[in-house]
């Protein structure tokens, strides 16, 4: 939509997951997910980070962890 393609822009040089072609199950709402929903959104977003996370050049990396 022209939305995103516009939130995409803004974001770059960032990352941007773009979740509209991610089917989730909705709530009765028709807006919000179900626990599944949610689910499903959360499993597509760990792949994009993780192919994503795993092509980011060393000085893009995220900063470790604090203990």
């Amino acid at each position: 939509t022209g939305y995103i393609d516009e939130l995409r822009a803004e974001v770059a040089p960032c990352k941007f997951f773009d979740s509209t072609q991610v089917t989730i199950q909705r709530a009765g709402d028709h807006i919000h997910p179900t626990d599944e929903g949610g689910e499903a959104w959360a499993d597509a977003f760990w792949e994009f980070f993780k192919r994503e996370h795993s092509t980011m050049s060393r000085s893009a990396s995220l900063a470790p962890l604090a203990p």
